[in-house]
């Protein structure tokens, strides 16, 4: 019979699954006509909400533990994810019949727990199945995170400042997921002696996490809407493999793009692109991009960048701009993210640009 008695971790489940079918309702009716990966991610948060109710029903003495769907769950976070990032860093995806075979693990088990009930028998049984559920998840995760990464390093070979802002989505997102269900996946290293001890104490740790992550991804919705907007669309790769670039070409192209660097400052547009510069140049962005990556031995975002932080050394030097923030002297040179400024500016000088300004402050 239903118990109706809410604990705390009850409550915070309860809200949960408000805020995630809330959150899944406004991505899949928002912006109808491009949002394939948002139809994802509400898939995604759909499964955060039907998988506290599932444990609510339970708690709550409305369904038995051969109704727990937990393993299931579990196994279709890790291929929503994926395609989730699939989708929004690939714009001529589309989802195939083959890609249904990623959710046969599931469709598998939630068979046989309708035929036989709970597949959880003893700790042996529940530590064997956490495992393979965990493996199967950051297996997922892993994929996703690599198309992250090839990502990046494509949009490094064609513009200067990286789309930091929904990368950083992605990572962080991705970082929540697999502490949150690395946290759940602990339960099973928790001898069944100790767990009426701390089984809500430590269900309610991971409702106060998986709440934190639903209002991460709410709020972060709100702040920059274009993250659930617009997808992370990589720029056609360009392969050097054909070309008629000649010597002669390159020292050409090469002589050019010294001059314009040296005489223009492009890299003062913190939008530049390599389609830009090779416009400015009369160029093709393919034969600039080889002679950037050959004759310079740097990626097009390093080599923009080596002359920002050059630029940006000369006005922390000087004394003239010794009254210019630090994020004005960031804006000033073409940097538009405190955090890549910071990062880039350390690689290269071994020091913050506070550090830089200080120890030449002290010679002076």
């Amino acid at each position: 019979m239903p118990k109706f008695s809410f604990s705390i971790a009850d409550l915070i489940g309860l809200i949960i699954i408000y805020q995630s079918f809330f959150f899944t309702l406004n991505l899949y009716l928002q912006n109808k006509k491009q949002t394939s990966f948002n139809r994802i991610l509400s898939a995604f948060t759909a499964l955060f909400a039907l998988n506290f109710l599932n444990i609510l029903l339970i708690n709550q003495g409305i369904l038995n533990q051969n109704h727990n769907f937990g393993l299931v769950y579990g196994l279709l976070y890790g291929p929503v994810f994926y395609f989730y990032t699939l989708f929004l860093t690939d714009k001529g995806k589309k989802f195939q019949q083959k890609d249904s075979l990623h959710f046969l693990p599931a469709a598998f088990i939630l068979i046989l727990i309708l035929l036989a009930g709970s597949l959880i028998q003893s700790e042996n049984s529940l530590f064997l199945l956490t495992i393979l559920v965990l493996g199967h998840i950051f297996y997922y995760l892993s994929k996703a995170f690599m198309l992250i990464r090839s990502l990046q390093q494509l949009l490094k070979d064609n513009f200067s400042e990286i789309e930091s802002r929904r990368l950083a989505w992605l990572r962080s997102l991705i970082l929540s997921v697999s502490f949150i269900i690395l946290f759940a996946g602990l339960e099973a290293f928790i001898p069944l002696t100790y767990a009426s001890l701390y089984g809500d104490i430590y269900f309610m740790l991971i409702s106060l996490f998986s709440l934190m992550i639903i209002n991460f991804m709410f709020y972060k919705g709100l702040q920059y809407p274009e993250i659930l907007k617009e997808q992370l669309i990589p720029p056609p790769k360009e392969k050097y493999k054909g070309s008629k670039l000649d010597p002669n070409q390159a020292r050409e192209i090469l002589r050019k793009l010294d001059a314009c660097m040296e005489d223009e400052k492009p890299y003062l547009n913190e939008e530049l692109s390599i389609r830009e510069l090779a416009e400015i140049l009369g160029v093709s962005s393919k034969n600039l991009s080889r002679v950037i990556n050959e004759q310079k031995g740097m990626n097009f975002f390093d080599y923009i960048n080596h002359f920002r932080i050059e630029e940006a050394c000369d006005l922390l030097k000087s004394r003239s701009s010794s009254e210019l923030r630090i994020n004005e002297i960031m804006y000033q040179v073409g940097f538009r993210s405190k955090s890549t400024f910071n990062q880039v500016f350390k690689q290269k000088m071994g020091m913050t640009p506070n550090a830089y300004r200080s120890a030449h402050r002290k010679k002076s």
